[in-house]
């Protein structure tokens, strides 16, 4: 069963209220619905069948988690897969967080955090 797509524009003029912005949801259902969201708008199915994924996604890497983290975003993919109705990678759930951190912040903003990272482990 397919969703119907929302308008979010005609839910603000029936509820009366405006748009302000996005709402930036941490972890929870909340963000699960939000990087479900992102999953819709990017992922397409492959020609062929197969798993959807972004089209943008031309390379491949090994990125090494720890355990804990990759239980979590199995968890979240998990959520994000019944609600987009079509099975999400844990490891796809990472790639998208990575790139929407990456464009939310400024470099050196990375670099300091990495660096005060780094500072506490020695």
């Amino acid at each position: 069963m397919t969703r119907a797509k929302i308008s979010h524009a005609r839910l603000a003029r029936n509820l009366r209220s405006r748009i302000s912005g996005p709402v930036a949801a941490r972890a929870g259902y909340f963000g699960a619905l939000q990087v479900a969201e992102e999953v819709r708008r990017r992922f397409k199915a492959a020609v062929g069948g197969g798993r959807g994924r972004d089209p943008d996604w031309t390379l491949k890497r090994l990125m090494p988690v720890r355990p804990e983290t990759l239980k979590r975003l199995q968890a979240l993919a998990a959520q994000v897969s019944e609600i987009v109705e079509f099975r999400v990678e844990p490891l796809q759930i990472a790639a998208l967080l990575v790139e929407r951190d990456l464009d939310r912040l400024d470099d050196r903003a990375v670099v300091e955090a990495v660096s005060s990272a780094a500072r506490k482990r020695a």
